[in-house]
């Protein structure tokens, strides 16, 4: 089975929510939940044999953005970049998405000057 939107073809169903996994060389791959677990698993396997700086991403699921038509727009306040940054330093492990939401609260309770 093989869901469309996902750029693998280990998928066990064939539709539903498809997330950015960054490939490590500035890309992204994106991938349904099922082809995640493995590329994770793969990754795992090999980070075993590599130095701490060579080695591929494994971020948490959860930690991903969500990938389909118009969520992936960029907020001209919170750019994907800063959020990139927030989840790299360990400050965040929500999506994009819910992460602007939460920096749009975040200023709406700032005193303004």
């Amino acid at each position: 089975m093989k869901n469309n939107s996902c750029d693998n073809t280990l998928c066990l169903i064939s539709d539903g929510e498809v997330r950015l996994l960054p490939d490590g060389g500035g890309g992204n791959l994106i991938l349904c939940r099922a082809c995640y677990q493995h590329e994770i698993n793969f990754r795992g396997y090999r980070n075993r044999n590599l130095e701490a700086g060579e080695q591929f991403p494994t971020p948490e699921w959860k930690a991903l953005e969500v990938y389909g038509p118009g969520v992936n727009v960029e907020h001209e306040d919170f750019p994907m970049e800063e959020w990139k940054y927030a989840v790299a330093c360990g400050d965040t492990s929500i999506g994009y998405v819910e992460w602007v939401k939460h920096q749009e609260e975040v200023e709406r309770c700032e005193p303004s000057n």
